[in-house]
């Protein structure tokens, strides 16, 4: 299905630009057409390698344009900049060797809201660490 896939995407590109080379859609047929006739069918078997070479590299093209744009979109959590400091303080904490229970108690004692030592402590940033 993939090769089926290439080819007739081969054959749309290729049709396209012959038409914008040849004058018309017309032209493009008529040199798909004698290309086979003239050649005893061989032109027709080029011009099927010439398609699906063509469509795998158009699509080869496209998939990683797509790659690309959902490595960039991916959602990363916003995470505030006074939270953003707390997550780092968290992460830096546990590298350190402290517990996470120990961590909130510091944080208390800083004056930190249990709500936001809470999303700290759980942020995705830190669960991975």
């Amino acid at each position: 299905m993939k090769r089926f896939t290439e080819i007739v995407v081969g054959f749309l590109a290729m049709t396209t630009l012959l038409a914008l080379l040849s004058g018309g859609l017309i032209n493009a047929f008529q040199i798909y057409i004698w290309s086979a006739v003239c050649t005893l069918g061989v032109g027709l078997i080029f011009w099927l390698v010439i398609w699906g070479i063509t469509g795998s590299i158009f699509l080869s093209l496209i998939n990683n344009i797509h790659s690309k744009y959902q490595k960039n979109s991916k959602n990363e959590p916003s995470i505030p900049p006074d939270q953003s400091a707390l997550t780092t303080y968290v992460d830096q904490s546990r590298r350190s060797g402290y517990s996470d229970s120990q961590i909130k108690e510091m944080l208390k004692s800083k004056g930190w809201s249990d709500e936001d030592i809470g999303q700290a402590v759980s942020s995705p940033i830190n669960a991975s660490s």
